[in-house]
């Protein structure tokens, strides 16, 4: 199944804010989904997954913590999202050896965040973890390996860009229960109808008599 690009980035914004992240994190989420879906992969899916299993939890403790040289979350494992609004502090400034996690949820939703950043220092970045590799220049995506749900580890590094092998796409595509859990957690954010807003809805006041 497949819906347009803005189609899911719309829907990714609502199920994020519905698991209680804030609306800057969430606009954030749905652009890395975007992103990625226009590459041709599956952002949707990944979000999902990574919603599902902080849903409920205090994500705050999924930040990468202060002074930490190797990035950590004290909850045990880093939110990929909160991790990528951190390297966005690095726009000016990259470590020449770049920066290193421990355990991230989903991290292939940290090569939007580095896309950025390679955008900005117009350079290629790469982020690389157990046996994947996936290289941007802020455009261009070449990715390698399995799309793994938990990382032990992940580098972002400064990188060459050699190849490109995930084709661009104007359409995203993910499965239909992803779709539908994605659907639900943004129904979260709707107030639920009052008498009075159904009472002033549509039709309101319309007598069958007339």
């Amino acid at each position: 199944m497949s819906w347009s690009l803005n189609e899911v980035e719309s829907l990714a914004k609502r199920a994020t804010r519905g698991v209680g992240y804030p609306w800057g994190v969430a606009e954030e989420a749905a652009m890395a989904v975007r992103w990625l879906s226009a590459r041709d992969v599956d952002g949707a899916a990944a979000l999902v997954q990574m919603l599902t299993q902080v849903d409920g939890k205090a994500f705050g403790y999924r930040s990468p913590e202060a002074g930490c040289e190797i990035w950590r979350a004290s909850s045990g494992t880093l939110c990929p999202l909160l991790a990528g609004a951190a390297l966005s502090d690095f726009a000016s400034y990259f470590p020449e050896g770049g920066i290193e996690t421990e355990a991230m949820w989903q991290p292939i939703l940290m090569v939007p965040f580095a896309a950025a950043l390679a955008r900005n220092n117009g350079k290629p970045i790469a982020v690389l973890w157990g046996e994947t590799t996936a290289i941007t220049d802020g455009d261009v995506l070449s990715l390698q390996g399995p799309m793994e749900a938990v990382a032990e580890a992940v580098h972002i590094a400064p990188a060459a860009l050699e190849t490109a092998t995930a084709r661009k796409t104007n359409r995203a595509k993910t499965g239909p229960q992803d779709w539908v859990a994605l659907m639900q957690l943004a129904h979260r954010t709707y107030a639920p109808a009052s008498e009075e807003s159904r009472m002033s809805g549509a039709g309101a006041g319309l007598c069958d008599n007339d």
